[in-house]
């Protein structure tokens, strides 16, 4: 057999709220506001602390005044070289080479024959190594073939 038990839950009575008079309200405010600030605490001092000693590691010795000179006039040097760079470039082809310099200062030469006054502002200079030439624009106006 089982019992069965009914539960009834009754409904819980309302409390009702009666608003307090502003005067209370104020001094209950008023309380908490006063209440007493602690002072932050500070800390106390902290002890040094020691930077780890580093070795030395060996290296270079420091430049005299004659040796930074010596080297400052090498790099200005060195970038003088660096600025004026010309390469030199080869073609090479079924067992043929070509230096790029010397077409390029023939192609020069075959424009200054038919325009003696003009001046050179732009070149293009096209290698066909199976036909062993080059072909070449100036000022993109004039054109020619220079073999080699």
């Amino acid at each position: 057999m089982s019992k069965e038990m009914d539960i009834i839950i009754a409904p819980a009575e309302k409390e009702e709220t009666v608003p307090a008079p502003a005067a209370e309200v104020v001094e209950a405010a008023a309380e908490t506001v006063e209440a007493p600030v602690e002072a932050p605490v500070e800390a106390a001092p902290a002890a040094p602390v020691e930077e780890p000693v580093r070795k030395k590691r060996p290296g270079r010795k420091p430049m005299t005044p004659e040796e930074k000179e010596a080297s400052r006039k090498r790099r200005e040097e060195e970038k003088r070289l660096a600025a004026a760079l010309k390469p030199e470039v080869y073609v090479q082809f079924q067992e043929t080479e070509a230096d790029i310099a010397v077409l390029i200062e023939r192609a020069k030469e075959e424009f200054h024959k038919e325009k003696k006054r003009t001046r050179i502002t732009g070149m293009k200079l096209y290698i066909k190594p199976e036909e062993r030439a080059a072909y070449y624009v100036i000022n993109e106006k004039a054109s020619g073939k220079v073999e080699y």
